[in-house]
């Protein structure tokens, strides 16, 4: 690996259309550059480097990219079911590792691909774009100064869209091979995300998943439930079977923050969140808001994809060797919390809904 000192060079390994997002963000970012690309055809990956900003190098294998000692860190967009062998070759190979979500199989998988990261000193982050978003903070520091309670109690959010024939026939999505928790890795792991956030990233005591649905024996609609000590819940739905929705609400006893769009934000630079306090009038007749509250985000903080690779960047290029293990460490964490969340919740589905404790995981 041998990185420029203040730019990351990157690789991205596959050509999945969520690749072409991120090397969007990777040409936004103040200290990132893609040199190259790889796919199992070589003439695909020569298209997709035309295509996407003409990278100057395409390879026709992932190996020869990994081999390639120019490149520090890789994106690695390709399904869940394969990449654990990919992010443990990159690993090996002294390179950094974007990972798209679900990050593994199971929590097991991604305790080892981390493992393999962190004794090399490498960076491992899922890509939640949303985790990178300057509302993020600013929502933290409403729910930490009490407007909406002494802390958050409730957690309920949504994300889903509606997927046709051709969806269930051919997306890897869909797979089970490919992507065995369906609904709940692709969209669920989100909701799960934005959950542990309003618990400041405390591990819930037990899960539940009721699966309403399911296409090539992988969940496509399933409604979660996750509980945390002293009677707080979060709840969400995950599906390929609804129209598109991305809300969460997060409440406590004098008030509620909403999200919208808490997923992907409705624009690219800007977002915003409420906090509202509804009452009812004399008799019930109405339940106006005694209090309404937007909070608006602008500016390049609000560029989430774009501040992920550059978060990414400023930790892999860190000199101060205990800050770097810090904040390698917090994403590490939390992407396995969400695994084991994920894991929890599957379990749970193959046996009726039943609660499944996290400390079995």
């Amino acid at each position: 690996m041998a990185s420029s000192g203040s730019v990351l060079r990157w690789g991205v390994l596959g050509t999945a259309g969520i690749a072409t997002k991120n090397l969007c963000s990777i040409a936004e970012a103040n200290n990132a550059v893609c040199v190259a690309v790889a796919s199992r055809d070589k003439a695909r990956a020569e298209k997709f480097a035309t295509d996407n900003g003409n990278i100057p190098t395409a390879y026709g294998s992932y190996d020869e990219l990994l081999d390639d000692e120019s490149i520090d860190a890789v994106y690695i967009p390709l399904p869940t079911g394969v990449r654990k062998e990919w992010v443990l070759k990159a690993a090996a190979k002294g390179k950094h590792v974007l990972c798209e979500k679900p990050c593994g199989c199971s929590t097991r998988d991604l305790d080892e691909m981390i493992e393999a990261l962190r004794s090399r000193n490498l960076v491992f982050m899922d890509g939640v774009m949303f985790m990178h978003h300057d509302r993020l903070a600013k929502a933290k520091e409403v729910l930490q100064n009490g407007d909406v309670g002494p802390r958050p109690t409730r957690v309920v959010s949504a994300f889903s869209f509606p997927a046709n024939e051709d969806f269930f026939a051919t997306n890897i999505r869909a797979g089970a091979s490919t992507e065995p928790m369906g609904c709940l890795g692709d969209l669920g792991w989100y909701c799960i995300r934005i959950s542990l956030w309003a618990f400041d990233y405390e591990t819930p005591m037990e899960v539940a998943m009721m699966t309403h649905q399911t296409v090539n024996d992988v969940p496509v609609d399933v409604t979660c439930t996750l509980k945390f000590k002293d009677n707080r819940v979060a709840s969400f739905d995950a599906s390929f079977q609804h129209t598109l929705r991305q809300w969460v609400e997060i409440s406590g006893n004098k008030a509620s923050l909403t999200m919208n769009d808490f997923v992907i934000p409705e624009a690219k630079d800007k977002a915003e969140f409420s906090v509202q306090t509804m009452a009812p009038t004399e008799k019930a007749i109405a339940f106006p808001f005694v209090s309404r509250q937007t909070h608006a985000c602008s500016g390049t903080g609000s560029v989430q994809h774009t501040r992920m690779i550059e978060q990414f960047g400023n930790i892999a290029l860190l000199s101060d060797a205990k800050e770097k293990m810090k904040q390698m460490k917090f994403y590490a964490d939390v992407a396995t919390q969400t695994q084991r969340v994920c894991d929890a919740l599957m379990q749970s589905g193959s046996n009726n809904g039943q609660f499944v404790p996290l400390s079995s995981i």
